[in-house]
């Protein structure tokens, strides 16, 4: 997941600003982890896992998200160098801040602000958390605002191209405020569905062709949205 895709949405203004970027030895990320113990594991994937704890800056407590990449990762050391460089950098109240690294040992650790209320993707499709249209626009605005802050020049000579925007990446703070996956509640890509169902962005936009933008509203929420608000956000 290292590269651009690295980078992560907030769905809305973090409550507290991140501390600069500094380097965590492996002894500190190790009594944070409880030496990496699986029981703080809060997500994994094919970079490695993702550990929720707390670590102390400037004698201050910070609960985070610590992410361990794997040994066997594709990610070279320089390639994590020049990740942490442009990471650092990246400072909006809607991507998730990066806090520090760790290099010890071999060792490539990225070091996030915590994010207590998970993922948009399990929201929709594993707790069926019942989220009002409100608040998907909110969200679907926020995400919108950390594209356009990447794309349009953070303060660099060139933009960045995100590469992997969906559910999973979009990560909710303790004010639940974050795209046809917002307005419909489906999966993206979906094989239980019809064939011409099966990819959302399609069937939306055959939706869209036809007018009929009822058909595309997660049920939980059809009827609160006049259908001149569902042909814009469409």
């Amino acid at each position: 997941m290292l590269s651009a895709t690295s980078v992560t949405f907030t769905s809305s203004s973090s409550s507290t600003s991140a501390p600069s970027c500094r380097r965590f030895t492996l002894a500190e990320i190790q009594s944070a982890t409880n030496d990496f113990d699986d029981e703080l594991v809060i997500g994994r994937g094919g970079f490695g896992k993702v550990y929720k704890s707390r670590i102390s800056i400037q004698e201050t407590g910070h609960v985070v998200a610590i992410k361990r990449l794997d040994c066997m990762s594709n990610q070279g050391a320089s390639e994590f160098r020049a990740e942490i460089e442009m990471l650092s950098k990246l400072r909006h109240c809607n991507l998730v801040s990066l806090i520090g690294y760790c290099d010890d040992n071999k060792e490539m650790i990225l070091v996030y602000e915590y994010m207590p209320n998970g993922t948009l993707y399990d929201h929709l499709h594993k707790d069926a958390t019942p989220l009002t249209w409100v608040q998907r626009l909110k969200m679907a605005v926020g995400a919108g605002r950390g594209l356009d802050y990447l794309h349009t020049c953070f303060g660099t000579r060139q933009g960045v191209i995100h590469r992997d925007i969906k559910s999973s990446n979009i990560l909710l703070n303790e004010n639940w405020e974050a795209m046809f996956e917002l307005l419909s509640g489906r999966l993206a890509v979906d094989e239980r569905q019809e064939e011409e169902q099966c990819s959302l962005v399609r069937w939306s936009q055959k939706c869209v062709k036809q007018r009929k933008y009822d058909q595309m509203v997660d049920p939980t929420i059809r009827g609160t949205v006049s259908n001149k608000f569902l042909k814009r956000f469409a």
